[in-house]
């Protein structure tokens, strides 16, 4: 049997390695939005179409993913709500997310109701908008800008400082300080927080 030439050995193993996939470090987020073409039209609770997956036309496009039992995203859901009033009339639009599985769709409208949301919502009960997004907690927010990009992904301030643990006021309200760069034209370099609250199950 005729031996290959080493020479043509390390080309060819060059030529078939697979690259490794870049590490996503805590402090930067990056990732583009799936085509619109690509993904199926997604209903929110009270059955209306979300076009979860457009992005241009809009300053930005936030999704917050929360559970329905989580006491910290309960929490949150008044200055939630007081987010969405402030930049919706800035062409933000808004998505709150129950990772929630085997809930009925009647009992999140209900805890939509109770907590007083007015937002479009959606039930992500397959995780299907959470592995997209790479959503690990609730409450956590993503906002992607109207170039389909990931620019801040984490809490929606900092009040909560652990577990049980939190600040009579935030000390920085980092979903609104992004917002207000998008809706005011400013850079915003791409950031994660970390997010205290209950973990998103596999």
């Amino acid at each position: 049997m005729k031996r290959l030439n080493p020479t043509l050995l390390t080309v060819l193993a060059v030529a078939f390695t697979v690259p490794a996939v870049a590490q996503q470090t805590p402090s930067t987020v990056t990732g583009d939005a799936p085509t619109v073409s690509s993904v199926a039209p997604v209903k929110d609770l009270f059955g209306k179409t979300a076009d979860v997956h457009r992005f241009s036309g809009r300053t930005a496009t936030v999704l917050l993913f929360i559970l329905r039992d989580c006491p910290i995203a309960n929490a949150y859901a008044p200055e939630f709500d007081r987010i969405v009033n402030d930049f919706s009339r800035k062409k933000v639009t808004f998505y709150l997310v129950y990772a929630d599985s085997d809930i009925p769709t009647a009992e999140l409208r209900r805890h939509y109701r109770e907590y007083g949301y007015h937002c479009s919502a959606l039930s992500d009960s397959q995780r299907t908008l959470a592995r997209r997004w790479k959503a690990q907690r609730t409450p956590e927010a993503v906002v992607i800008d109207r170039a389909g990009k990931v620019v801040y992904q984490g809490r929606i301030d900092d009040r909560y400082v652990d577990f049980g643990k939190a600040r009579h006021l935030p000390s920085r309200r980092d979903l609104r300080l992004v917002l207000d760069a998008l809706t005011e034209n400013r850079p915003v370099a791409p950031t994660t927080t970390s997010v205290i609250g209950c973990s998103i199950p596999d």
